[in-house]
């Protein structure tokens, strides 16, 4: 009877404990339901902001390597976005590159070098330059464009991996206004560029440098995932960089010897001229490689973003915040420096710029011209352009065999009134 008593007793002590952890328990329940809720609806609204105010971040990577720093991971199918476009698929190979899987079978073969500009992280596949010589041409275009790389490295490349592949043709395109500084040791580690080989001068003669940093390892597991699919994630991420952001003093561009538009300043620095040396060097060694693989070898010259401009100083202003341009500033002498390296080394050279400028003006193409409103790399007009030359230059050299192409049609026949629509109004393109 003591012990029936006492259980029943224990049993009214413990009936509020129990109702409370229950009260506790409903409440847990509807705060996660809540919770769930608000994130869901948060990621929901976030993919209605405009990009230009969520600024999404690329999920496309780079890894280390060997020969050349840095190459881009292989076997992604990666986003790439900027304020003005969206590009869900970004592919590369097995080898890292851009495209299909390089194969062993006959046929001709084209290879590409360059920088973003070949890369095009901001062009899908099909309007790629390189799909469109490859239908141009029926060969097989190798694209090893990688962005951020000089003539240095994309000489490393072919050495690297297109010489075993004996490529009929190889394309060598130059940005000058990066690619001159991105091979010169002190020009590109002052634009913070550690994760690359690069050159100097020593004693008149060009000296290799290996000592480049390590890139980090990308993320992976939960992290990655959160940051390809998880726009709440990404927003944070965000705002925490923003928060350890402090403000630099401002400079004159042009007052830092590195700045890119220097590079139509002759004679300006001794870091310059050694840049040009090097790419001199660069030019002719791979120039001997080719031979050695019986690679036909040209240069194309890919314009300035401010040379295609209807206004230089008007570019310049929106670009730099005012439009100052130096009294030493000569818009022709890169392209003379490249034709005067091409010439001695006996290599052919394709300038794409008057062209450009000639299409511009008889199209009297908008800003951005052959460019995004929001970044400077060529739209598919761009590589349309582009690709239509180079064939039409290859045919003339008796390099390939075929029919030039009729003059390229007009802007909106290219692009199609949606895609002219956006690129032309600054809308958010989406490929």
């Amino acid at each position: 009877m003591i012990l029936v008593c006492a259980i029943k007793s224990k049993l009214k002590l413990m009936a509020p404990t129990t109702t409370a952890m229950n009260r506790i328990l409903a409440f847990g329940g509807k705060l996660f339901i809540s919770i769930t809720i608000g994130v869901v609806f948060v990621e929901v609204m976030l993919r209605l902001v405009p990009l230009k105010y969520m600024g999404y971040n690329s999920t496309f990577r780079f890894v280390s390597d060997s020969a050349t720093g840095y190459k881009p991971a292989p076997n992604q199918d990666a986003v790439y976005n900027l304020e003005c476009l969206r590009n869900p698929h970004v592919k590369t190979n097995s080898l890292g590159m851009r495209g299909a899987e390089w194969t062993d079978t006959a046929g001709p073969r084209i290879a590409l070098l360059g920088d973003s500009y070949m890369m095009a992280l901001t062009m899908s596949d099909d309007k790629h330059l390189a799909t469109l010589l490859q239908a141009h041409t029926g060969a097989q275009v190798l694209n090893a464009g990688v962005s951020g790389y000089g003539t240095y490295q994309e000489l490393l490349v072919w050495k690297d991996l297109l010489k075993e592949r004996h490529p009929d043709i190889t394309l060598l395109f130059v940005y000058l206004e990066n690619d001159v500084r991105d091979s010169h040791c002190k020009l590109c580690r002052a634009e913070n560029q550690i994760y690359c080989p690069c050159c100097e001068i020593k004693n008149g003669t060009v000296t290799k440098r290996t000592d480049f940093e390590i890139r980090a390892v990308p993320e992976t597991g939960w992290k990655e995932w959160l940051k390809k699919n998880c726009y709440t994630y990404v927003l944070l991420r965000k705002l925490k960089n923003e928060t350890r952001t402090t403000e630099k003093p401002k400079q004159h561009f042009f007052d830092k010897e590195s700045f890119a538009y220097n590079v139509y300043r002759p004679n300006l620095s001794t870091g310059w001229q050694e840049g040009w040396q090097v790419i001199e060097w660069s030019v002719r060694e791979l120039k001997r490689q080719c031979d050695s693989a019986n690679s036909k070898l040209l240069i194309v010259n890919i314009g300035g973003v401010i040379q295609t401009a209807w206004d230089l100083r008007v570019e310049m202003k929106k670009q730099l915040g005012n439009d100052y341009i130096p009294e030493d500033f000569d818009i022709k002498y890169p392209i003379n420096q490249l034709n005067a390296i091409a010439d001695s080394a006996g290599v052919e050279v394709l300038d794409l710029l008057p062209a450009f400028v000639a299409y511009r003006n008889r199209h009297k193409l908008p800003e951005p011209v052959f460019s995004w409103c929001c970044d400077g790399h060529w739209n598919p007009l761009g590589h349309r352009l582009a690709a239509d030359l180079v064939y039409n230059h290859l045919v003339q050299l008796k390099w390939i065999d075929g029919r030039p192409i009729p003059a390229t049609p007009a802007p909106a026949e290219v692009l199609g009134p949606q895609l002219m629509e956006d690129i032309y109004t600054g809308q958010t393109v989406k490929f």
